[in-house]
């Protein structure tokens, strides 16, 4: 349940989404990548057992989070299951977008949209490759009208001209748009104007975050 303060009274008439755990579920994923490298990774060394790699994978890390920390994770857990955290990077960045699911109800609710004539589109941080791989895997891809990836684009969300560009790509006005994201700083932060209250998950507040950020006028947004 997440908390709502209307921002605009003009109709929303778009929407974009995020990809990662808003679309795609990538906790489920990243559990599936962990047995997956269990069962097909050299053996020596390994954990006595699958639970307990993936229990170990899965505890928290430092923020701000960089992927190559899981990776220097498991090489501590598992000397050698990767000759280096870049290999183990390289295969992440191969394998990963094999993880992921699309769920039936989040397909139907893409289709609906198309078919209601309603523009969509996905703003997404990582690597270029990966994401488009995980939304092509998915057929996301064939259901949204654009999609923006950060190291394509050039700047990550919370920037707003990442956000200017998937509106500009689906063709809409960021005051009759509404962003769906998961992320308090890159995506509820990034997608509303400063000084107006935004539709976060009970608890979470942008205004904790920096004050620094320059934000776009008028895009509103919501947290799954």
């Amino acid at each position: 349940m997440t908390q709502s303060t209307p921002l605009s009274s003009e109709p929303i008439r778009a929407v974009l989404f995020d990809l990662d755990d808003t679309l795609l579920d990538t906790l489920e994923a990243v559990v599936r990548l962990q047995c997956h490298w269990y069962s097909t990774r050299p053996r020596t060394n390994r954990p006595a057992s699958e639970e307990e790699f993936v229990a170990a994978m899965l505890e928290p890390l430092p923020e701000p989070f960089n992927p190559r920390d899981v990776y220097v994770r498991m090489l501590n857990i598992w000397p050698g299951c990767f000759d280096s955290v870049d290999e183990g990077m390289a295969a992440h960045q191969e394998t990963m977008p094999r993880m992921v699911r699309l769920d039936s109800r989040v397909e139907a609710m893409l289709r609906d949209l198309r078919a209601s004539g309603v523009p969509t589109g996905v703003v997404t941080n990582g690597p270029t490759e990966e994401q488009w791989n995980k939304m092509r895997n998915t057929g996301i891809a064939d259901l949204v009208d654009a999609a923006v990836v950060s190291q394509e684009f050039g700047a990550n969300k919370p920037d707003p001209s990442i956000f200017r560009r998937a509106l500009e790509l689906i063709g809409a006005e960021p005051s009759e748009t509404i962003f769906v994201g998961d992320n308090t700083l890159a995506d509820i932060g990034g997608a509303q104007p400063q000084g107006r209250e935004a539709n976060t998950p009970p608890g979470e507040h942008p205004e904790a975050g920096p004050r620094s950020l320059t934000l776009l006028p008028g895009l509103r947004s919501v947290s799954p």
